[in-house]
């Protein structure tokens, strides 16, 4: 046994001193970036240069970003976009298949995958596709920092039990900047229409219409909706019955 424990303990050390490291790297992944800009709380990392239209982009993420209350004393966020395959696999390495991604223990941080900044568009996973013009780099940039505005306002261990409907449901919905047709959602979720199936579409349309009923229709806050106990099947049944 002694000489079992002997051959394991410098493997535990080397594996804890790995994902310490792993960790470190997340929560300050700067020197790994060439290039920087700062436009009011938000600096935006990349490892091409930057173009002058960030400001733009950053501005309107700001703006969509603007609709929760956890936004309004504009905490400083860091972006930090990879164009480069190595970094995407290195910083990606928990959901290689994100296009973005924030991590529970490094809630000042956010990852996104290959982007035209000057046309505010973030690639899908072949790095080619543009995700569409529903959903601009900026959609993303408010999406993934809403994710850490609740994890602040939670705490990580609340905000990873969060269903998913509610994680990604409302950091859709801050992040679309108010650019929901709740009508047309509810009759597409009426019709059984596959945009609205999320395993399907890939899209978060149906948690959104969740979320969206009960902060517009049923008078919650974000604070109610997120701490709240709601059972989403319930839900559902429940919108299916409102006129059209």
């Amino acid at each position: 046994m002694k000489n079992i424990l002997r051959i394991l303990r410098p493997c535990l050390f080397g594996f804890l001193g790995l994902a310490a490291s792993y960790i470190l790297l997340i929560c300050f992944p700067q020197p790994l970036f060439a290039y920087s800009h700062t436009w009011n709380n938000l600096t935006l990392y990349c490892d091409d240069p930057i173009p002058p239209q960030a400001d733009q982009v950053l501005q309107d993420a700001q703006r969509r970003l603007g609709r929760s209350p956890f936004y309004a004393n504009k905490p400083h966020e860091n972006i930090f976009l990879c164009n480069h395959i190595w970094r995407y696999r290195l910083l990606f390495a928990a959901n290689e298949n994100a296009k973005g991604f924030a991590y529970l223990f490094a809630p000042w941080n956010v990852f996104l995958g290959k982007a035209d900044i000057s046309e505010n568009v973030l690639f899908r996973k072949d790095g080619r596709t543009p995700s569409g013009p529903a959903r601009p780099l900026s959609y993303f940039l408010a999406h993934e920092i809403t994710h850490n505005l609740t994890n602040r306002f939670l705490g990580p261990w609340a905000q990873w039990r969060l269903p998913v409907w509610k994680r990604e449901g409302y950091a859709d919905y801050i992040g679309k900047g108010g650019d929901f047709d709740f009508k047309k959602n509810l009759a597409l979720f009426k019709k059984g229409d596959p945009l609205l199936d999320p395993h399907a579409s890939g899209l978060y349309l149906r948690y959104q219409l969740l979320v969206a009923y009960l902060l517009e229709k049923k008078g919650l806050t974000a604070p109610q909706l997120l701490t709240g106990s709601f059972d989403q099947a319930a839900l559902e049944k429940e919108i299916r019955s409102l006129p059209d």
